[in-house]
């Protein structure tokens, strides 16, 4: 019997050499390399990819896809049902974080515990904002209200609403009606309304908005107007609200105090590490665990664990497991996923990295001087950076107000202190993008 037997737990001595053609030299060295061996087991391919359907930014509608949130929802759940009448929150975070999973999980938890939800997007409006909006509020209720006997007293005064001269007052009438009605046949049941993007009417009255094919313009009085109806509506305590929307909700608020006052504030950030992994091993299970030496890690040093680019990078992932065969995701199969989903040239306009820039642009509010010194920063600031070091403003290349610029990059979480001092990309997917569309 000439077969090689090894025990489970070996090393291997190798004699590595390195040739430098640059030079015509060659440099040797001795290395042991430890070996583990198992039972072969046949590769297993992942047929179905999960993250197919989300990788250009569609909400999260599967609560098995979503993670790293759940002490959100039970908080928001509880202060939406529990909660005084009149309340509930903003919740404003960067592009991308996964603020309208966030709502689509949370209207699915509150209808499978028979609450009445509306939700709507501010950014789909139609004409001016006052009227769109109790329209479609309206709209809305009687719609819900279908199949609910309870209702039918309140389903007229909703139906009044859309021909009123003053369709609010109609509005939280029919609200309390419905209040009412449940309560006398001992239904413990609440309204709540699930807004989207409502920083958009903002955004758009103060120029932060222009991209939008079609959309009509909003004048700031017009956001005065329907802010005034808003806050009629939170007091008159018939329904619990969520609000969401950019980093502009910040100073929405600061602008509309009074009307914002009874909502609190809560900032949505990227995934922290440990969800970021079960983001990319959770959906493609294994019982030996799919993700391997530091392939966690390094996903979310390049990802900052961005739920959008979190998709993305595990759509690639999972195709370049089956394309090499590997049951296991190493480093090298991440840092080659993330060059498929967002450097590889087939990629086109799909990339994610204009539209941030584009975002970022609009709130420099059309300055074209400011938005070419910014790309400068951020090019330069991306030549020079690497995982964990970055270069300090000083070492930059000096442009117009490049302390505002750095300023405002910090404040978009683009760009985040290195720990030794210096500038580096949240996202250092962006970084990559950068070095390489760069002329």
């Amino acid at each position: 019997d000439m077969a090689l037997k090894l025990p489970l737990q070996t090393e291997l001595q190798v004699e590595l050499e390195c040739h430098i053609p640059a030079s015509g030299k060659s440099h040797q060295q001795k290395a042991i390399l430890p070996i583990s061996i198992r039972e072969a087991r046949a590769y297993e391919r992942i047929e179905e990819n999960p993250y197919r359907g989300y990788r250009g930014g569609t909400k999260m509608d599967k609560s098995e896809m979503f993670f790293g949130r759940d002490e959100l929802l039970d908080s928001l759940g509880q202060e939406l049902t529990t909660g005084p009448n009149g309340q509930g929150m903003v919740l404003y975070g960067a592009p991308r974080c996964g603020k309208s999973s966030v709502l689509e999980q949370l209207r699915q938890r509150l209808e499978g515990a028979d609450h009445l939800v509306i939700s709507l997007t501010m950014r789909d409006r139609e004409g001016p904002v006052d009227a769109w909006f109790s329209e479609v509020l309206a709209e809305e209720l009687l719609d819900c209200l279908e199949q609910d006997e309870a209702g039918e007293q309140a389903r007229e005064a909703f139906a009044n609403a859309l021909e009123a001269k003053l369709p609010y007052r109609k509005l939280i009438a029919g609200m309390r009606q419905l209040k009412e009605a449940w309560q006398a046949v001992g239904l413990d049941r609440r309204i709540a309304l699930l807004l989207d993007e409502f920083g958009h009417i903002y955004d758009r009255a103060h120029g932060r908005d222009m991209h939008v094919d079609g959309d009509a313009p909003i004048s700031p009085r017009e956001v005065t107007n329907f802010m005034d109806r808003w806050r009629g509506l939170l007091d008159a305590n018939v329904f619990n609200a969520v609000l969401v929307g950019h980093h502009s909700m910040y100073d929405f608020r600061k602008r509309y105090t009074a009307e914002f006052d009874r909502l609190r504030s809560e900032k949505l950030d990227y995934l922290d590490d440990t969800a970021t992994e079960q983001f990319l091993s959770d959906p493609i299970p294994h019982r030996r665990g799919r993700l391997r030496g530091g392939a966690a890690e390094l996903a979310y040093r390049l990802t900052a664990g961005n739920p959008f680019y979190l998709h993305k990078l595990g759509y690639a992932l999972v195709n370049e497991l089956n394309a090499s065969h590997s049951q296991y995701a190493t480093e090298r199969q991440i840092n080659d996923a993330a060059h498929m989903a967002f450097l590889s040239p087939d990629q086109g306009n799909d990339l994610p990295f204009q539209t941030m820039l584009e975002e970022f642009h609009d709130c420099l509010q059309g300055d074209e001087g400011l938005k070419k010194a910014a790309e400068t920063v951020l090019g330069d600031i991306a030549a020079r950076c690497t995982d964990d070091e970055g270069p300090t403003p000083e070492q930059l290349h000096p442009v117009r107000e490049m302390e505002r610029i750095i300023k405002e990059l910090k404040r978009w979480r683009i760009l985040v202190e290195a720990p030794h001092g210096g500038l580096t990309f949240r996202v250092l997917i962006f970084a990559n993008w950068l070095r390489e569309s760069q002329p």
